[in-house]
């Protein structure tokens, strides 16, 4: 510009990724080396009283003004990414610039600096501002979530804290406006300033969020968090367990999850957790077991959780009637091979120890058939028979359905148990 105030260039209007700060220092030591060594020169002399401030109450743009006999001048940036030509103005021309703040990085030390330039061509000796950082705020860390159950995730969060200040009371120093953000899926949500809350819109799980924190030198880095949903690989419930006996479920679940194996009588009934585990660290495996007490419906179950970083609604498999067969001790003869005309006795022994009918059964070649019933004391039960033909003959027990306690016995037979008449 011929007049008036002088802005910055638009090659700065492209923000920088954070470098140590040690190049503004650095680079600042050796400002103070050239200005030595300018001053044994020929040329203007330094400016003076260079002051620097926000333009206005936007906080958009930083003024720098100083002092000078008419020169022309050099304005130039140190910041963590080394020196840049802010602007050059003409003799004579105001002793003001105007700088935005969009781009400009200066990390933990900057300085504006200012040298006179006489119609000779000239340069004189820098002169400096006083050093300011240009930091954002720290992550901004998540203090409440609220997953609900149509996927809409509410959150909440506390005012950013500012990062370590390197130059206290500089002229940047304040509360300035800090704005927030809430980002999701490459999608961002306005937040109005005074609200310290949010609630993402219902998508599909798993998805992360993060509220981004932007004051005028930049953004906050992310600090995720995530709406996770649960699942079970594998987790089949056994068709099938003999009474008392464990009922053995294994599978896996998405990170250290807690699995709980839930039972209930009927649908009428409330769920009864009957043990729970966390999934192994890595994999996520898990082994659940549990006695067979009937027959009874069962479900995997992963409660409700939430951390710091993640938070997942309630999950439960769907549900499993499992039966509970009769537990047989012994099907058995006293003798597998005897002599034609001897006596032999067939026993049984079952649980629940209870008192019902079961049946001896034999093999006819075609069909198994009733030999006797035989009912049972505490579970146990005997027969005695005479031999009266030769030959093998495969023989069973049948076990009918009942009930214990309330709860459905289901009907088994042993296995097939041989006896040998010679």
């Amino acid at each position: 510009m011929t007049t008036g105030l002088t802005t910055w260039g638009s090659s700065m209007r492209i923000r920088r990724p954070v470098v140590a700060a040690g190049l503004a220092v650095a680079a600042i030591a050796a400002f103070t080396t050239s200005a030595t060594a300018a001053a044994t020169a020929a040329g203007p002399s330094a400016p003076t009283g260079v002051e620097i401030a926000w333009a206005d109450a936007t906080q958009q743009q930083i003024r720098v003004t100083w002092t000078d006999a008419g020169e022309a001048n050099k304005v130039r940036f140190q910041g963590a990414l080394g020196t840049e030509d802010a602007a050059t103005v003409p003799a004579g021309a105001t002793n003001e610039v105007l700088v935005p703040v969009d781009g400009l990085y200066g990390g933990n030390r900057a300085v504006f600096t200012v040298a006179s330039v006489d119609s000779a061509g000239t340069t004189g000796p820098v002169a400096p501002s006083t050093e300011f950082d240009t930091s954002p705020t720290e992550d901004v860390p998540i203090t409440y979530a609220d997953p609900r159950q149509d996927g809409s995730l509410m959150i909440a969060w506390r005012d950013a804290v500012p990062r370590f200040d390197h130059n206290p009371a500089d002229p940047f120093d304040g509360p300035g406006a800090v704005r927030y953000t809430v980002e999701t899926g490459g999608t961002r949500i306005p937040v109005p300033g005074n609200l310290r809350f949010a609630v993402v819109p219902a998508r599909s799980r798993p998805y992360s969020v993060a509220v981004i924190a932007e004051n005028v030198w930049g953004e906050s880095n992310r600090r995720l968090f995530t709406f996770e949903q649960p699942a079970i690989t594998g987790g089949a419930i056994p068709a099938s367990a003999a009474y008392g006996h464990m009922l053995t479920v294994s599978g896996s679940v998405g990170g250290q999850h807690l699995v709980a194996l839930q039972a209930r009588d009927s649908a009428s009934k409330p769920w009864v957790t009957l043990t729970s585990r966390y999934g192994d660290p890595g994999a996520g495996t898990f082994r659940l077991q549990a006695p067979s007490p009937g027959t009874r419906q069962y479900r995997l179950y992963l409660p409700a959780r939430k951390d710091q970083d993640s938070a997942a609604l309630a999950y439960a498999t769907g549900v499993t009637t499992s039966l509970t067969r009769h537990s047989i001790g012994y099907a058995k003869f006293s003798a597998n091979v005897v002599t034609l005309g001897q006596s032999v006795t067939a026993g049984l022994y079952i649980a629940p120890e209870t008192g019902i009918r079961t049946t001896l059964q034999r093999w006819n070649g075609k069909a198994w058939v009733g030999v006797k019933d035989i009912v049972l004391s505490k579970g146990r039960g005997a027969y005695t028979f005479k031999t009266t033909a030769r030959g093998t003959t495969a023989y069973r027990f049948f076990v009918p359905s009942t009930t214990y306690g309330g709860r459905a016995i289901t009907w088994r037979t042993s296995a097939s148990i041989p006896l040998v008449v010679r």
